[in-house]
């Protein structure tokens, strides 16, 4: 049962704060995977091209129909494109969680699971669970069956962590504590029964259950 609600505006405003933050966090880590697969297939095309511009100069050279320095440069082209895909290749696997020399993934069907496990993502996650949590800590419940005796706070006090709210005791405890003067336990069960009954029926004809 219910005991106290707390105010839980500030926990709601943080809430929200990480929702939004957790959707930014979505949508960078989707987006940088789109720009490093269109960098891969750009640095991609532009090595094969360099490939391509130094075999051509090679059998030139050969030929004796280019200087070597023009062939030095095609092969520092080709060089420099080489190391271009390669550092793109390693930034686009350690984006999608994978090992550096493998072959990348340019398939964007499984982005959904490399988006949240990407860091910023679960810490983003992270933020928004205790922000909820709190707020679920802000309604206080009993843990055991009994009878609300006395609720501390009034509304706009303000509560520490150790301050107590409420007192829920047992029909025994109050039988013994002298809470129900002249009432014996047999009688106190019966009255609390009908008390029950009498509550949830008004409950229920409130809800047009009859």
């Amino acid at each position: 049962q219910v005991l106290v609600r707390l105010r839980d505006d500030d926990y709601v405003l943080a809430r929200d704060k990480a929702r939004s933050a957790l959707d930014s966090a979505r949508r960078s880590v989707a987006q940088s995977l789109v720009t490093l697969r269109g960098q891969y297939r750009s640095a991609a095309a532009a090595l094969a091209d360099a490939a391509r511009t130094l075999d051509r100069n090679r059998e030139l050279y050969a030929a004796k129909s280019i200087s070597e320095d023009t062939l030095q440069r095609s092969q520092s082209a080709h060089d420099s494109a080489r190391l271009n895909l390669q550092s793109i290749t390693e930034q686009l696997n350690l984006r999608a969680g994978l090992d550096l020399a493998a072959e990348p993934v340019l398939e964007a069907s499984g982005d959904a699971a490399i988006i949240e496990r990407s860091p910023e993502v679960e810490q983003a996650a992270l933020a928004v669970r205790s922000a909820e949590d709190s707020i679920r800590k802000c309604t206080v419940t009993s843990s055991v069956a009994g009878t609300v005796t006395l609720v501390k706070p009034a509304v706009g006090d303000l509560a520490a962590a150790s301050t107590p709210l409420a007192r829920v005791e047992t029909l025994d405890d109050m039988l013994h504590e002298g809470l129900l003067p002249q009432l014996d336990h047999k009688t106190a069960c019966k009255n609390y029964v009908k008390a029950a009954i009498k509550g949830v029926v008004k409950v229920c004809s409130k809800m047009g259950i009859s």
